[in-house]
């Protein structure tokens, strides 16, 4: 895996290239595949379509590692929201969050940095915005007691 690092820093000597995220979620149904971007993109083989999707920062503490973060999705098209119109059940899918260079992460796809990986809790749908929070994977190490 190529460091992101190392990528971004050059990235801003070149006007085009940005870092986008894209989101991997696995329902019971099958894969669906959204990126945060302002167009529909592939990558390792799988289209990514485009949501406007706005996320908090990961919210984590020493003393509790099982990290958490809200994404809200807004503007998607009846078709992207098929499952929340149907009553899906997102409770306890998988979401893996990814950052990429694009567009050179499109043609090399080692170019990529893990950012969460989890599971769907709260999913909510209201005044057209669907969010929920997304929480880490990683249990909770207890910790000896401290002095």
């Amino acid at each position: 895996m190529i460091d992101l690092n190392t990528e971004l820093v050059n990235a801003k000597e070149q006007d085009h290239l940005s870092v986008i995220e894209i989101y991997d979620i696995s329902l019971r149904t099958g894969m669906m595949y959204i990126c945060n971007t302002d167009k529909d993109i592939e990558f390792e083989g799988h289209k990514y379509v485009s949501i406007p999707i706005e996320r908090e920062e990961i919210s984590q503490s020493t003393d509790n590692i099982d990290g958490a973060m809200k994404i809200t999705m807004a503007d998607a098209t009846t078709e992207q929201l098929q499952f929340v119109i149907a009553g899906f059940d997102f409770r306890g899918c998988q979401v893996r969050v990814r950052q990429i260079l694009y567009p050179n992460s499109i043609n090399d796809n080692s170019i990529y940095r893990d950012m969460f990986y989890g599971y769907i809790d709260n999913p909510a749908y209201e005044n057209g915005e669907f969010s929920c929070t997304l929480r880490s994977r990683i249990h909770k190490v207890t910790v000896p007691r401290r002095t």
